[in-house]
């Protein structure tokens, strides 16, 4: 019985990866297609930084759309592209599409290398990447050694200007490990969601999202960073604590972006999803949004809180690249929580005002905390419009100091 109610959190949480990264789920169909592209977007010129964006998790659908934009970064290029951006004259797109679930992230961020390798050599660049996106990109940062050119030998991080990562599990996401595995952090009062919320993913095709065993479910699996999983687990993602540990050296040039939405739904909230799953006879019935709210219950309720607040899909402490010892205060949203990453960290997070007074950010590596309405989940971190003006501030500032910097009063921010 228990085992059954588990579904309720990992059926849900990559049944959401799969809708949410794209409209319509699926694969790579061709095993022998390409697994990647590097595909320039727009206009380039040598005197240009190439700014390589990177999507999530089954972005891309199939091998006949790999080397075709899928449109997942649209809202980023509206404010790229805009007349008076501070970011279009210096730097030029490079949109990295990959195929899921057929190599794990260490070989497609080998293949990164290689076609940053043959399109462009010599060239420093920067990288933002969405979710599984990022663990991509630190893997190339920090495992990869350019093959050819003047580069050869460097590693990926040497000839990085800088990387910012929206809702990258950087430890994994607990939705990704087997389910025997969290079994001892599910409360029994969950039990009723769990099993409405179970049959109602099971009944959506999601095909190999389900099995741990499959890349790159496998790559999203939690690192035990906290130790909270038993340490001798063969289901501890010990592929991505390494890949941690040889980014170390070149945390300090990321910016971790990490968001949550609330966990709390009212009984009638709770009741008309339920009744949404029960009659809606599949997930196109509800809408991104209100599956990634539905699944934080499961990923942060669902667990008991053993992992703190979270975006639908990735805890904060994650996104974050929060270190052990991090402190978190269960059941609340203070600016006082203390996360001990290496990088720096921007947080999005429910409630109102906005940006937080800089006086209360609660260490010098936590840029900003701006906290808008029911918070923001795994897609806000992709296209939300505040989450966005960051962004393109952050890019702006890696410019040299000769670029001319976007007006203060359209980020809301002093950071």
């Amino acid at each position: 019985m228990k085992f059954a109610k588990l579904f309720f959190v990992f059926a849900l949480v990559f049944a959401v990866f799969a809708v949410i990264e794209v409209k319509a789920a699926g694969k790579c169909s061709d095993a022998n297609g390409p697994l990647a592209a590097l595909i320039k977007s727009g206009a380039d010129t040598p005197a240009k930084t190439p700014l390589i964006l990177i999507h999530g998790i089954q972005a891309t659908q199939n091998s006949a759309n790999v080397e075709t934009d899928n449109q997942t970064w649209a809202e980023f290029l509206k404010l790229f592209n805009a007349k008076d951006s501070p970011l279009s004259t210096r730097y030029s797109v490079y949109l990295f599409q990959y195929c899921s679930d057929r190599e794990p992230v260490s070989v497609i961020a080998a293949k990164l290398r290689d076609l940053i390798d043959q399109k462009l050599s010599g060239r420093e660049h920067v990288i933002v990447a969405h979710s599984m996106g990022g663990l991509v990109a630190k893997s190339y940062i920090g495992e990869t050694e350019h093959m050819r050119g003047a580069w050869k030998g460097k590693k990926g991080g040497d000839t990085t200007i800088g990387l910012i990562t929206l809702a990258t599990p950087h430890h994994g996401t607990p939705g990704a490990n087997d389910p025997v595995t969290m079994n001892r952090f599910v409360p029994d009062k969950f039990e009723a969601i769990y099993n409405a919320v179970q049959q109602y993913y099971w009944r959506s095709e999601k095909g190999s999202v389900r099995s741990p065993s499959i890349p790159n479910r496998s790559d999203l699996r939690w690192d035990n960073y906290d130790r909270k999983l038993d340490v001798g687990s063969k289901d501890v993602n010990s592929d991505l604590a390494r890949s941690n540990a040889s980014f170390e050296p070149y945390a300090a040039k990321m910016i971790a972006y990490g968001g949550t939405t609330t966990s709390t739904l009212s009984k009638f909230e709770t009741a008309a999803l339920l009744l949404e799953t029960q009659l809606g006879g599949g997930t196109k019935s509800m809408s991104d949004h209100r599956m990634l709210t539905f699944a934080n219950v499961g990923l942060v309720n669902g667990l008991d809180r053993h992992f703190g607040d979270a975006d639908g899909l990735v805890p904060l402490v994650s996104s974050a690249f929060c270190k052990a010892g991090s402190v978190d205060t269960p059941g609340s949203l203070p600016a006082n929580y203390i996360c001990s990453s290496t990088a720096r960290v921007r947080r999005f997070e429910p409630g109102s005002g906005g940006e937080i007074a800089a006086a209360q950010l609660p260490d010098k590596m936590t840029l900003s905390i701006f906290r808008e309405g029911r918070g923001f989940d795994h897609l806000d971190m992709l296209a939300n419009a505040d989450v966005l003006k960051y962004l393109v501030r952050d890019l702006a500032a890696m410019l040299p100091s000769s670029v001319k910097q976007p007006p203060r009063n359209t980020l809301k921010t002093k950071n």
